[in-house]
């Protein structure tokens, strides 16, 4: 049995802090490199604020701690967290998605909901739709479109068009792939219908999950990015 000492303390509410691990943007980090105050970077201090911000962000990159938590923590008060948040937004670190309540998918948050800019390539719809999956209802296959499908051919196997998964493995699937970068190299994925798609070419899901792991590790170690989908590992399921 697991020692309940050896469990990480996390959120407020227990005393800890509000995440397991922060992720900060590698650029924000390169970017205030000795700039000592010169506008292209962050100071040290600023710096330490962004940190506690991005320690409040969910995978999808989205925070919004209160300003004064921020300061409370950061050891400094709640003006030159606001400064800091300016300068952030100019320099493309940030962008502000939600204030008063004004977006729908935040109804409940009355002060600014931020988006740690990781990934400039996604849109803020993508990260919200993926926001939305991330816990997806279960799937119910009467619900899913019709789709012209192979008979078992013995190995247990059934797919669409061919040889191939079918929808409802393949989202889980795709689902894990994004929670395994997400884990391993601190890069964001999201679930979309390429993602899918091509978790559908993945026959053998334990071949390629497998070959992924290995290929995220080594991504990691070696700083490299990490695959956008599954299709990567279907050569695993044809083993």
């Amino acid at each position: 049995m697991a020692d309940d000492a050896n469990e990480p303390v996390i959120g407020a509410a227990q005393g800890g802090p509000p995440s397991l691990y922060t992720r900060i943007p590698t650029r924000v980090i390169w970017d205030s490199r000795a700039q000592r105050g010169k506008g292209k970077g962050f100071t040290p201090g600023e710096l330490r604020q962004f940190a506690m911000l991005c320690a409040y962000a969910n995978n999808q990159g989205f925070a919004y701690p209160n300003q004064q938590t921020i300061a409370d923590i950061a050891g400094t008060d709640r003006g030159a967290v606001a400064r800091m948040l300016i300068k952030a937004k100019r320099l493309g670190y940030i962008e502000r998605v939600s204030v008063y309540r004004d977006h729908p998918k935040w109804r409940h948050v009355m002060g600014a909901v931020w988006r740690i800019i990781y990934d400039a390539r996604l849109t803020q719809d993508d990260l919200i739709d993926d926001l939305n999956k991330n816990d997806p209802a279960p799937i119910i296959e009467d619900d899913l479109p019709a789709a012209e499908t192979t008979a078992d051919n013995g190995t247990g196997k059934h797919g669409i068009e061919g040889d191939q998964l079918g929808l409802v493995e393949a989202n889980a699937l795709a689902h894990w792939f994004v929670h395994q970068v997400s884990a391993t190299t601190g890069e964001v994925r999201i679930v979309n219908e390429r993602a899918i798609h091509d978790a559908t070419q993945c026959l053998d899901i334990e071949g390629s999950k497998a070959a992924a792991i290995e290929a995220l590790s080594e991504c990691r170690d070696k700083r490299r990015s990490a695959p956008p989908t599954m299709a990567a590992f279907k050569q695993a399921s044809q083993g």
